[in-house]
């Protein structure tokens, strides 16, 4: 709920937004009467209303609902995370589950997590496989051999969702 008000006020600030400079290009011909209808101002309220609703359904736009809070990490891949249970959701559908998950990294073309003290996992979006390393040491001569995140890169889920989520995004996205 709190969402959806979020997104009716957000589409009341953007539609007053689009309406002043719409009017401000009006003013600039002399015949033109500046001011604006009610009718406008609600037509293009609904307007932006809708499209910031259509996406926030969208796999850019989706933050997750409720207890479920949702963070994209590539073009297709989103990690979720279902009251503590975190796994790797496909836009085709294909989930991961991604057991004992307390750190992790990402870049376009992987996502590295640590499990325990001595534990990686590295899973490859496009072959959708997954490697495991046992070993810090392993983990680390492998990530400076194939250049991949080191160790101090790995963050908790709720560092890597405040740090996306937050700041602009908050403000300016449903």
């Amino acid at each position: 709920m709190a969402s959806l008000i979020k997104v009716i006020i957000q589409g009341l600030m953007y539609a007053c937004v689009i309406v002043f400079i719409i009017s401000q290009f009006r003013s600039a011909d002399s015949d033109a009467n500046p001011r604006v209808s009610r009718r406008t101002i609600l037509l293009a309220w609904i307007a932006c209303t809708i499209g910031l609703l259509i996406f926030s359904t969208t796999h850019y736009g989706n933050n997750g609902t409720g207890e479920t809070h949702r963070l994209p990490v590539s073009d297709e891949v989103a990690v979720v995370n279902n009251e503590g249970n975190i796994s790797l959701e496909h836009a085709e559908g294909d989930d991961v589950r991604v057991d004992e998950l307390e750190k992790f990294s990402f870049d376009q073309e992987r996502f590295y997590w640590q499990s325990g003290d001595t534990l990686f996992n590295i899973y490859h979006f496009s072959s959708k496989t997954m490697e495991v390393v046992i070993g810090k040491e392993q983990y680390d001569a492998i990530a400076i051999k194939r250049i991949y995140p080191k160790r101090s890169a790995f963050r908790e889920f709720y560092d890597h969702y405040g740090r996306y989520w937050g700041g602009w995004r908050f403000w300016l996205l449903p």
